[in-house]
């Protein structure tokens, strides 16, 4: 995890796949960090090669898409990512702290 958010952080936002100790996949979101400037044809692509590579890796809900937005969203119930760290909403309760890194 510290990896692939050193990544992000290195591309000022964006999605990382690290596999093996390795980033085997880079999609920059240069606005804001949730979207991008290219080409839709070109985004699309990268989120196919994405989709294929995830599921390649024992991914086997329907949308990781979908995965990757809710799970930060506080709101709804189970454990979400945030800020503070992974959190438990239904109990309020932080069960991994956040950790500074170093970009």
């Amino acid at each position: 995890m510290a990896q692939a958010a050193s990544a992000v952080a290195e591309m000022n936002g964006g999605i990382v796949l690290v596999e093996n100790g390795h980033v085997s996949f880079r999609m920059p979101l240069n606005i804001g960090g949730v979207a991008s400037d290219r080409s839709f044809s070109t985004v699309a692509s990268e989120m196919k090669e994405l989709k294929e590579k995830v599921r390649e890796n024992g991914y086997h809900y329907n949308d990781f898409f979908y995965t990757l937005l809710f799970l930060v969203c506080d709101f709804l119930p189970g454990l979400r990512i945030t800020a503070s760290g992974i959190i438990d909403i239904k109990k309020r309760q932080v069960i991994v702290p956040a950790k500074k890194f170093q970009s």
